[in-house]
């Protein structure tokens, strides 16, 4: 669907052409000419946290996999094999760690995400179907069972909750349909509404997680929510009620993954037949890979650089507006579409999963030159 069809309003502001679409809502229409003569950021790395504490074996990693800041600037990450969460001050001093494994109350087998509200932090399985809500000295609170299955991602947003429902449903001719949604919850993980929902069916051969994966945040004034096109790079501004607000786009011609892209994503395939069959079939990036809000409230939104296969970018928006781009040379990790779930904005700080040198950096940023 084309809103330019359904065009009956239109504004320029700069390179920025804002339309109004039939059904009353704005589109911006960025091109990556900046309105802002292209803003930059400088990072600096202040600290690190090692994967492995020759110290202290309980402030160790084997998986680090998330990562959250509370209000006063404590860090809390999960280790996915050790299925802890594990709390630091803001200095990078272990805590605590708290968690256990197993079926019981206050325990789990996975922890596929958690967040930070109201003093709490809460986690979520995914497979158990439960939220488990902790204070933030690790004390249990109590466990919230739900009908469906747990968050695989979610986060804060107005007090309350966003997580990503993911279903699949196998058809007899070898083709699955795949249902993904933002649900919204209270802060007591009463069920309110959904958002951003979309489906499609694809062959066994033919999947991968970004079929399925939704990426999301807030800043203090809007939510967002990015599209999962191959065609079109589209990101949805949500009120503080998830109403739709407004879209941002940007202009994209779709790009073709490497060959080794396509073996690395593949891996969501257990069929080795459906494999080969995939193999003869053109695939192609999605258009954007994650998207972030800064403390400036501005949105990143993580995209492949045009005439390549393997390079990625950030584009920046504010209010809308496309303001500049910048490259991941900053970042001291591997530099691929898994940084989704590797990096994080964090109150004024950037966080990073750096499998590479096998620690969490820490860096301080600013808009400059």
């Amino acid at each position: 669907m084309l809103v330019l069809i359904f065009i009956i309003g239109c504004e320029k502001k700069g390179t920025v052409e804002i339309i109004t679409d039939k059904s009353g809502l704005m589109v911006y229409k960025n091109n990556k000419k900046s309105v802002n003569n292209n803003v930059e950021y400088s990072f600096k790395k202040i600290n690190s946290i090692p994967f492995d504490n020759n110290i202290d074996s309980l402030a160790s990693f084997r998986s680090p996999n998330w990562i959250v800041v509370d209000q006063n600037e404590n860090i809390y990450i999960s280790d996915k094999k050790d299925v802890k969460i594990k709390k630091f001050d803001k200095n990078g001093v272990f805590l605590k760690q708290f968690v256990n494994r197993g079926s019981g109350p206050g325990e789990c087998n996975q922890i596929n995400t958690f967040e930070y509200l109201d003093n709490k932090i809460l986690i979520s399985d995914a497979n158990m179907r439960k939220v488990l809500i902790f204070n933030t000295e690790g004390d249990f609170m109590c466990d919230k069972k739900l009908q469906t299955m747990a968050p695989f991602i979610f986060k804060s947003y107005n007090k309350k909750l966003i997580g990503l429902s993911i279903e699949f449903r196998p058809k007899q001719n070898r083709t699955i349909d795949l249902s993904s949604k933002l649900n919204i919850y209270n802060n007591d993980f009463k069920y309110v509404k959904s958002v951003a929902k979309t489906t499609k069916n694809a062959s066994m051969g033919n999947i991968n997680q970004y079929d399925f994966a939704k990426f999301f945040c807030s800043n203090s004034h809007n939510f967002f929510a990015s599209s999962t096109s191959e065609d079109i790079f589209e990101i949805s501004s949500f009120d503080k009620e998830f109403n739709k607000k407004y879209k941002i786009s940007l202009n994209y011609n779709k790009i073709k993954l490497s060959d080794d892209q396509v073996r690395q994503l593949s891996g969501f395939v257990n069929n080795p037949d459906e494999k080969e069959k995939s193999k003869s079939k053109e695939k192609y990036h999605k258009s954007i890979y994650g998207i972030w809000s800064d403390k400036y409230d501005r949105i990143w939104a993580l995209s492949p650089k045009p005439l390549s296969s393997s390079d990625f970018v950030f584009y920046i928006f504010q209010d809308g507006k496309y303001i500049g781009s910048q490259d991941l040379d900053f970042l001291n990790c591997e530099k691929d579409f898994g940084l989704f779930n590797r990096i994080f904005f964090e109150k004024n700080h950037l966080y990073v999963i750096d499998e590479n040198n096998e620690e969490i950096s820490i860096y301080n940023y600013d808009e400059g030159k």
